[in-house]
C-alpha cells in the first residue's frame, strides 16, 4: 500500500525565493518531518490566466499531498504572478490576447521559470534523489519545452494535457517515465484527442476519468493525489535511479 494511503506523515513548509538570471521566483518548500526524503518533485502550475498561481487547488494539493507521502515538493509562481518579479499578465493587452488567441506575449519562455526551480530544488539538497516534475494544464507546455531545451528529470506526471491547444510532441517523444491523467469532459482538449494521443505517447501510463470535474478536478485533489503518489511509489521501486543532473 502507498505511504499517502497508509499514513499522512507530519511536514513542514516554507515559503522560499528562488533567484534566476533576471528575477526571483516566489514559491512553497514542502517535506516530511520525521522520515528520510524519497524524492525531489516541482509542481508547474495551469496558465496565470487560468487560475495558474502555486494557491491554484490542483498544485496545492499536489505539493501538499505529496510531502505527506515522503517527497520534497516545490510550487512556485511563474514571472509576474504573485510574488515573482517580472511584467505582470494581468494588463489589459495581455488579457485580450489570451481570450482571442489562447496565448500571451513570452509564455513561450516560462520553460525557463520551470528549469530554474528544478535547479533551485536539486542544489539544496546533495542526496541523490530522484526528481519528478508534475504538469497541470498549461504546465504541460511549459514541461514539453523544457525537455526540447535539453531538460533532465527522472518521472513526470501530467494532468490535463493541453492536445487542442499546444504542441506536446517533446513530452509525448521523451522516454522518461509518465502518466497522463486526464478527463474525458475536460473543456481544453475533447475527448477524442485524449482517446486518439494519449496512448500514443512513449513510456506512459494513461488514465482517463470520468466525473472528477472536467479541466479543474474540484473536490477530487485526494483522488490526484494517491495516483500520483501510486505512480511514483511503483517507479521508485522498479528504478534505483540517482540524480540525473540537469542542462542547461
Amino acid at each position: 500500500m502507498s505511504r499517502l494511503l497508509e499514513k499522512h506523515w507530519e511536514t513542514v513548509s516554507e515559503s522560499i525565493v528562488i533567484p534566476t538570471e533576471e528575477a526571483t521566483l516566489a514559491g512553497v518548500l514542502a517535506y516530511p518531518q520525521d522520515i528520510p526524503a524519497v524524492g525531489r518533485l516541482v509542481v508547474a502550475g495551469p496558465h496565470p490566466l487560468l487560475g495558474g498561481t502555486m494557491e491554484n487547488n490542483v498544485a496545492r494539493a499536489i505539493a501538499e499531498g505529496l510531502a505527506m507521502s515522503g517527497w520534497i515538493t516545490l510550487r512556485f509562481d511563474y514571472r509576474g504572478i504573485g510574488g515573482s518579479d517580472g511584467p505582470s499578465m494581468y494588463d489589459s493587452a495581455a488579457i485580450q490576447s489570451f481570450w482571442e488567441t489562447s496565448e500571451v506575449q513570452d509564455e513561450q519562455e516560462r520553460w525557463s521559470d520551470l528549469r530554474d526551480a528544478c535547479r533551485w530544488l536539486v542544489d539544496i539538497d546533495e542526496a541523490e534523489l530522484p526528481l519528478a516534475v508534475v504538469a497541470y494544464s498549461f504546465g504541460n507546455l511549459v514541461l514539453s519545452q523544457w525537455l526540447d531545451q535539453g531538460g533532465k528529470l527522472d518521472a513526470a506526471v501530467c494532468i490535463a494535457p493541453t492536445l487542442d491547444q499546444h504542441d506536446l510532441g517533446a513530452l509525448a517523444k521523451s522516454p522518461i517515465s509518465k502518466l497522463a491523467i486526464a478527463a474525458e469532459d475536460d473543456f481544453a482538449t475533447c475527448a477524442e484527442s485524449l482517446q486518439a494521443e494519449l496512448p500514443s505517447w512513449n513510456n506512459t501510463k494513461v488514465t482517463l476519468a470520468t466525473d472528477r470535474d472536467g479541466h479543474f478536478f474540484r473536490g477530487h485533489e485526494t483522488w490526484l493525489c494517491n495516483r500520483i503518489e501510486q505512480f511514483l511509489s511503483e517507479f521508485t521501486a522498479a528504478n534505483d535511479l540517482p540524480h540525473t543532473g540537469l542542462t542547461p
